[in-house]
């Protein structure tokens, strides 16, 4: 580990010596985004390259379903539960992604031969899903029109060097195109635009979502609460927008109605959920949604590994984070200070309301699924959301050169937690 102290003590060094000279000079955003840009890359590199084949949650399932659809050109059917050694258990799962991954497969198994070759082919295509999602979010500060340097850096610093994330991106797993896909919506209907091409797209997209993860469910009542705003707001236009809406959902359910019937025929079940858990029986409810809420928060800081148990006490500092966060966006609202009154200007507030309402449906499906199955690690639908509301929190605190601080604690958090885990990996050998 001593590799890690040397890191450490260069990235402190590195940070101390931007302080001093920002103090004479601007530090602009754009060399900010770049060290968080190239860091976050240098993580994922390393992640891809030395995470130990398949020690990825549901790693090898999910390559199994590439492999089924790449071999036999049909939809596999689920009959194995959670964690059976044939590794199946992930079939019950929409398809888009896994036919995504079909290409990517078969040219990694011409070329290489190897598995664990054609696992790090599959696993290259994460990262590419997560530099067009570092694009989506300087396009979603671009249509909110966030002048605030904070904001922008922090947003995108987070976006870049998430621990878990940072691991999640680097590795075979159907979130990484559910992110990206909705980036994609958040983009558009953070724009305000209701014409009908945009209507079109948000509801092909909705339904491209619903046929990657089933957790883009998340996104629906955030697209449906920014448009009653609009409905309820603008009597002259309220037909028309009505109409938007329904055309919006008509497109996602008739895209995703093929799959719905599919699995009602095989599995008696719309989701087919239950078909490949194991239920998980709670002495109490409020025991269970301790544990889930547990769960949810350390998996989205910083876990790594196949069941998510290397985390240490990193995990803890996220958390905390999130608690800052938390308490300074309740002050803000209460004192209705002005910066409040300036990030919560009136065009973004229906969005940034509809934005919340995801957030809180994802982290009540997220506490069903714990109480059901015992997991809770499904937030990530709602990264862009989360991370918003977090550097808002954050930024209600009066700290100089914040931009700064933010950049290389993240830059430190993210760097020490890959190599703490690569050196957990390397255990395994």
């Amino acid at each position: 580990m001593v590799y890690l102290y040397i890191i450490l003590f260069l990235s402190i060094s590195l940070w101390f010596s931007l302080l001093c000279w920002s103090k004479r000079n601007t530090l602009y955003f754009r060399y900010l985004f770049i060290a968080a840009l190239l860091v976050g890359l240098q993580c994922r590199i390393a992640y891809l390259i030395t995470t130990p084949t398949f020690y990825a949650p549901d790693e090898q399932s999910h390559f199994n379903y590439i492999k089924y659809l790449s071999d036999n050109l049909s939809l596999p059917v689920q009959t194995s539960k959670a964690y059976a050694p044939t590794n199946d258990y992930e079939y019950y799962q929409p398809p888009l992604y896994y036919m995504a991954m079909v290409p990517i497969y078969r040219v990694s198994e011409t070329l290489f031969h190897e598995e664990f070759l054609i696992v790090r082919g599959i696993r290259s295509f994460s990262i590419l899903l997560w530099l067009i999602n570092i694009w989506l979010g300087l396009r979603f500060f671009r249509h909110l029109k966030i002048s605030n340097d904070f904001l922008r850096v922090a947003f995108i610093v987070l976006i870049c060097l998430l621990p878990t994330y940072t691991f999640i991106s680097s590795v075979i797993n159907n979130d990484n195109l559910l992110i990206t896909i909705g980036g994609a919506i958040l983009c558009i209907v953070a724009q305000k635009d209701y014409a009908l091409r945009k209507s079109i797209l948000i509801g092909f997209l909705l339904g491209v979502a619903m046929l990657t993860k089933l957790s883009a469910i998340v996104y629906f009542p955030l697209v449906v609460v920014m448009f009653g705003f609009e409905i309820v707001k603008n009597r002259k236009d309220r037909i028309s927008l009505v109409s938007h809406l329904v055309l919006i959902l008509t497109i996602a359910v008739i895209m995703f109605a093929p799959w719905a019937i599919r699995n009602w025929y095989l599995y008696k079940s719309i989701t087919a959920l239950n078909i490949g858990s194991i239920p998980v029986y709670w002495p109490s409810i409020s025991q269970g949604i301790i544990s889930s809420l547990g769960y949810m928060s350390h998996s989205f800081w910083a876990v790594s590994g196949i069941y998510n148990k290397i985390s240490s006490y990193f995990s803890v500092i996220g958390i905390l984070l999130t608690c800052f966060a938390i308490v300074g966006l309740i002050y803000c609202v209460v004192l209705k200070s002005k910066y409040f009154l300036t990030i919560f200007s009136e065009g973004n507030r229906k969005f940034y309301i509809a934005m919340a309402v995801g957030i809180i449906i994802n982290v009540l499906l997220v506490l069903r699924y714990g109480l059901l199955y015992g997991q809770g690690r499904y937030l990530f639908p709602s990264l862009f959301p989360i991370s918003l509301y977090i550097v808002f929190g954050l930024g209600s605190y009066p700290v100089k050169n914040a931009h700064v601080h933010v950049t290389f604690g993240f830059i430190i958090y993210a760097l020490t937690f890959t190599l703490f885990s690569i050196e957990m990996f390397s255990q395994l050998a």
